[in-house]
């Protein structure tokens, strides 16, 4: 399933929260929760690496908006990695993941 991210990163295309909760979702399908919370957490770091440039775009008016695309429907993620521990019977991970979820 990374395969695809990679692609996406490699064209310059950025995914969303929509990308990133199928990636999750069919990680937990398949029963590999590592994985799925693998997913969790580059979205996360997509995420943050997002909000540094875009900090650094209200810095510096000389520096490219376009490509500063936000997570829509992040929910589904969060939802799908929560949904993929419990499954595992990692259910202190999935009770962890749901209080860190954004409200």
């Amino acid at each position: 399933p990374f395969r695809f991210l990679n692609e996406m990163n490699q064209r310059n295309i950025p995914p969303n929260g929509m990308t990133y909760s199928a990636l999750i979702d069919v990680c937990g399908r398949c029963g590999k929760t590592d994985m799925a919370l693998k997913g969790l957490r580059t979205m996360l770091r997509q995420k943050q690496e997002q909000q540094q440039r875009s900090n650094m775009y209200r810095k510096d008016t000389n520096i490219s908006n376009s490509n500063l695309v936000p997570l829509y429907n992040e929910v589904g993620a969060w939802t799908a990695a929560i949904n993929a521990a419990g499954k595992a019977g990692r259910f202190n991970t999935a009770m962890r993941l749901f209080s860190a979820m954004p409200k």
